[in-house]
């Protein structure tokens, strides 16, 4: 049994490796044919190419490559053992299925693992650099005490959140000093819109003027309502693009729990964070979804009603998670909820799938 278990343990492996890789040189393929423009722009050298896809794939679609690579190998790994009669091999001498599947499914364990390693380094990275170049090479931005910090000339920004996609800053202080490093002004604000000529437009704000000299001055407030400023330099586009996807997992819990702290919403931060969590899971959940459909391809059989029921699964996957992801966002539904019970629904269902296949 150990060999049979390293048998399907190993080409679950191998297979894995060459759907992710295929996968990717695919999409490599369709980039340089729709972006070629965007990829010989993004640098000066001749690697430039190199550089636009070593971000953009990392930050674009190795997050759902993975799991979706695992469901391929999986998948193969079986209907490849039933085509050939291994299973059936398998099922005269006394081997059910599931003793077929469990080592695959150990394997997918510690793909997961490595998943969530490169999540956690790579990916984040990757994902923090490609802000920066859709922002024109902007600023680099630094986390801490949950909020995103930034300076440029004697200017600090620090913004709590972002939204790129509506060009909106929340939770926006700005922070102006002389010569000196010294505190002259400073700006709070709770929420700025960025226009497309970078200007800042505040709905209401908060300006205290500082006295360097003396320190025992009165601080002058002043409250400003409905105003635009040209505060920003357009090269400061990047910080539109502060997005939490670009965090680590233990800054997003640091995060999620300074908003709290404060009573600020923290529905947006709460589902990143769990689905940073549920990412690794889905890689052996796919696993077990695709090992019902490999075992039901016969030997005179071919794979291609098994394979589109397999690919029916995985997009209904992918859609509800859109749909659980959406409303945990707006806070109709609790993060935690949202994630764990999805995975927990396919889970259960590609179990009582495989308690159907034939023993």
């Amino acid at each position: 049994m150990r060999t049979l278990s390293r048998y399907f343990a190993l080409r679950y492996l191998v297979l894995f490796a060459l759907t992710l890789v295929v996968s990717t040189l695919t999409i490599v393929v369709i980039e340089m044919l729709l972006n070629l423009d965007d990829m010989l722009s993004a640098g000066d050298g001749a690697n430039a190419p190199f550089v636009y896809l070593m971000l953009r794939i990392p930050s674009y679609y190795l997050r759902e490559l993975i799991p979706i690579a695992s469901f391929a190998a999986a998948f193969f790994a079986l209907a490849i053992g039933s085509h050939w009669f291994e299973v059936a091999a398998a099922k005269a001498g006394g081997i059910s299925p599931d003793r077929l599947v469990a080592p695959m499914l150990a394997a997918a364990m510690l793909v997961a693992c490595g998943t969530y390693v490169l999540g956690e380094t790579w990916i984040v990275g990757s994902t923090r650099e490609w802000n920066r170049f859709e922002s024109g090479g902007g600023p680099h931005i630094s986390y801490r005490e949950g909020s995103f910090w930034y300076k440029r000339g004697r200017t600090i920004y620090n913004i709590s959140q972002a939204d790129a996609s509506r060009r909106t800053l929340r939770g926006v202080r700005l922070f102006d000093l002389d010569e000196n490093g010294r505190l002259i002004r400073s700006l709070d604000a709770p929420r700025v819109d960025v226009d497309d000529q970078h200007r800042w437009h505040f709905e209401t704000a908060v300006v205290r003027h500082f006295d360097p000299e003396d320190h025992d001055a009165a601080v002058r407030v002043e409250e400003l309502s409905g105003v635009t400023l040209d505060i920003a330099d357009p090269n400061d586009a990047a910080l539109i693009n502060t997005d939490l996807e670009s965090l680590t997992v233990a800054k997003l819990r640091a995060h999620a729990a300074i908003r709290a702290r404060e009573g600020e919403n923290v529905h947006r931060v709460n589902t990143v964070l769990y689905s940073r969590y549920v990412e690794p899971l889905s890689v052996v959940l796919f696993a077990l979804l695709a090992a019902p459909f490999g075992l039901r391809v016969g030997g005179q059989r071919g794979f291609g009603l098994p394979a589109l029921l397999g690919i029916g699964t995985v997009s209904c996957y992918f859609a509800l998670r859109s749909v659980s992801t959406t409303l945990a966002s707006e806070g109709v539904i609790s993060a935690a909820t949202a994630s764990t019970a999805l995975v927990l629904v396919f889970a259960i269902a590609g179990a009582i799938q495989l308690r159907f296949i034939e023993r």
